[in-house]
């Protein structure tokens, strides 16, 4: 309304698709006046310029430009005499330019009886893991769309549509991409006819449904913000994560928490002020909704900003929302309220990210600590969060534990396997990341990053099994926290080889069992490749390191023993596995938080590093470093991810490949730095850490 009082409309986005209302000047043909019939129709090109303007061009100001500050005072100034109701001609002609490009996209969704598949196949591989949609509500949404959608578009275009319809089929479309991308093994035929070759495959089919989705989304992103927009935004993030662009992946969901942020879904719903008990039961179900999908927004900016080395894009102060119920949407929302499982009911889809929200949402206090550097200034707020992880591990119901699980809900809920390992890695993972900053100085973090990492790799070759008998092409899910560990076990035994001598063959197991998994993998998601690739050049550091320190390692016999005591790469022996009730260390005792300065005897274990500052060395975070190019490229290739050895260098294991070469040069006291390059003496003596 200001635009328009003010004359510049034609440059506003607010309300460009904001349906004009009956009567006005949007349902009027606009007609041409007479050149003496005043300023509305006239020729801006035959009017001279006011005298303001005239000698604009002499400061600088580029007589095309139309939104720099000269041209916007010109439409300004064109723009007071305008009529005012043929003013909406502007949105009219938007409108008329989008309306063949919105319903291009919308012609290319699949028919009716193919959507139905897809949609069977993305609640039942996608959302039950992540319940990033609610199915009923979803499915009340298709029906609309498909009653309404096609033939409004056609007669009014799409801001006929109602306003939460309008990024409904971007939403389709990334659906069904998602649905796609998990098949594996047999599927339905009928598929087949979405296909527009023979030789097209369902990855290459998914990946234009998605463009087609960004390509919608473009043309509406200056309306504003809806729930179906953020729940659009919410799937094209899990897109991207299953496709492995991790760094896509944070920029859209910070785009996707501004635009939640916008329309209030931060704090708590209110409840109309209605007398009808349908729609005051249709509004708590719908806040059950809106709970649910900031829910998942919290989750993935808390869990995911520490091991990309993020800022995180949520600030919980600021938030009033609380928890949804822990219940399934009923067909008849008119008829129940939201009431939450009792303890001996079966898991909801819902229950693993109530149940994650807990510990995610203490993750913020990780990154405080980290700002203090490697060096904590309140030891005890980093036993209060290591105990907080221990705690919530065992308040697990028993259907959600890894140790002995209640397996009675398996076979009915499928997604409760998966869901299970989710948890174990979450607090694994927890532990983990707070040890981190202090891998370097503190003694009981070290063997704490130790234990967590190979709890880590434990639970994920439990996923992995988990997944491969479900026929479950969820690849993303035993990639990344799978590498994120392997690196962080080995920084650990390259650094302190002496140490973890005497029970050596159990880390090298677990490694070579990851590398083995990535291997699987890597025909399906090219990083789990690239992630292969350096695990596999760092287990020859570690075998390095263990040769400096004056231990024999015979990798030949180990590997053949490695072979013989598993059938399966994904099954390793677990008798000696840690979990959340031992520590995997030989020498781990009841944990306790070292708050002596030199704690971590370097010289005791290596000469070499008796004059190395450990405290200036980078956090180590792995993911950060592996997708640092991601936002150049979408190809994540080897070369510039990783700092290769020279291939003269001592240390090498008979029979491996050599290390690629012509890599990218790590900077100095990085985490790439110190596993390619083991420090000697002379490096030591400087203080830093350089290139062999």
């Amino acid at each position: 309304m200001q635009c328009v009082a003010r004359g510049p409309e034609s440059v506003c986005i607010y309300e460009r698709f904001k349906p004009a209302k009956p009567g006005t000047g949007a349902t009027r043909q606009f007609s041409k006046a007479s050149p003496d019939s005043g300023s509305v129709g006239r020729n801006d090109n035959d009017v001279e310029p006011p005298v303001l303007l005239q000698h604009a061009q002499g400061y600088g100001y580029s007589n095309s430009d139309t939104l720099g500050s000269m041209g916007m005072l010109t439409k300004v100034i064109d723009g007071i005499d305008a009529d005012i109701s043929s003013q909406p001609e502007a949105t009219s002609k938007t409108q008329s330019k989008i309306r063949p490009q919105y319903h291009g996209y919308v012609r290319r969704l699949p028919p009716k009886q193919h959507q139905e598949i897809l949609f069977r196949i993305f609640f039942r591989e996608v959302n039950s893991t992540v319940a990033v949609l609610d199915e009923t509500i979803f499915k009340e949404q298709a029906v609309r769309w498909w009653a309404t959608g096609n033939d409004t578009i056609l007669t009014k275009g799409p801001e006929g549509l109602p306003f939460d319809l309008l990024a409904f089929p971007a939403l389709l479309f990334e659906v069904f991409a998602l649905a796609l991308i998990r098949i594996n093994g047999p599927y339905d035929v009928q598929l087949d006819e979405l296909k527009f070759s023979p030789s097209q495959t369902f990855k290459a089919l998914a990946s234009e449904y998605i463009e087609c989705a960004e390509s919608l989304s473009r043309l509406f992103a200056a309306t504003t913000p809806t729930l179906t927009g953020i729940q659009q935004g919410s799937v094209l993030t899990q897109w991207l994560i299953d496709s492995g662009d991790l760094m896509r992946a944070w920029d859209n969901s910070g785009v996707v928490v501004r635009d939640a942020m916008a329309i209030g879904l931060h704090l708590e719903p209110q409840l109309p002020s209605s007398n009808q008990p349908a729609a005051l039961l249709d509004a708590l179900w719908m806040n059950q909704l809106k709970k649910t999908i900031w829910m998942n927004l919290v989750c993935w900016d808390n869990m995911m900003a520490i091991p990309l080395g993020r800022p995180m894009f949520i600030d919980l102060k600021l938030c009033t929302i609380t928890a949804p119920e822990d219940c399934a949407t009923p067909i008849d929302r008119s008829s129940r309220i939201p009431v939450p499982r009792t303890e001996g009911e079966k898991p909801t889809v819902l229950s693993e990210r109530l149940y994650r929200v807990q510990m995610t949402s203490r993750y913020r206090d990780i990154r405080a600590l980290e700002i203090e550097g490697p060096i904590p200034k309140d030891p005890e707020k980093v036993k209060e969060l290591h105990h907080c992880a221990k705690r919530f591990k065992k308040s697990l119901p028993p259907f959600f534990r890894a140790s002995n699980p209640d397996t009675r809900w398996d076979l009915d809920n499928p997604f409760v396997p998966p869901q299970r390992e989710m948890l174990s890695y979450l607090c694994d993972s927890f532990i983990l990341a707070l040890h981190r900053p202090y891998i370097f100085t503190r003694e009981e973090s070290q063997r704490q990053v130790y234990d967590s990492s190979l709890a880590v790799l434990d639970s994920q070759a439990r996923l992995f099994d988990v997944l491969g008998s479900m026929g479950t092409a969820w690849y993303m899910a035993v990639t990344f926290p799978t590498f994120d560990a392997a690196i962080m076990l080995a920084v650990v035994l390259v650094s302190n080889p002496e140490r973890y001598h005497a029970n050596f063959e159990r880390p090298y197991r677990t490694l070579k069992y990851a590398s083995q998994r990535l291997r699987t993998i890597g025909p399906c998601l090219s990083l789990a490749n690239t992630g292969a690739d350096i695990l596999q050049t760092t287990m020859r550091r570690i075998v390095e390191a263990q040769e400096r320190a004056g231990f024999v390692i015979d990798i030949a016999s180990l590997d053949a023993r490695i072979n013989s005591a598993s059938t399966s790469p994904s099954q390793p022996d677990l008798s000696s596995t840690s979990t959340s009730s031992s520590c995997a260390s030989a020498d781990c005792g009841p944990w306790q938080f070292e708050q002596d300065e030199t704690a971590m005897k370097w010289a005791t274990h290596d000469p070499n590093f008796a004059d190395f500052d450990f405290a200036n060395l980078d956090v180590p975070i792995p993911l950060k470093e592996l997708f640092w190019d991601e936002q150049t490229s979408t190809q994540v290739d080897f070369e510039p991810m990783w700092t290769a050895p020279l291939a003269d260098q001592q240390g090498w294991v008979a029979g491996q490949p050599e290390p690629l070469q012509n890599a990218m040069d790590a900077g100095e006291n990085s985490l790439w730095d110190f596993l390619s390059g083991y420090p000697n003496a002379d490096q030591m003596q400087s203080g830093q850490l350089r290139m062999p």
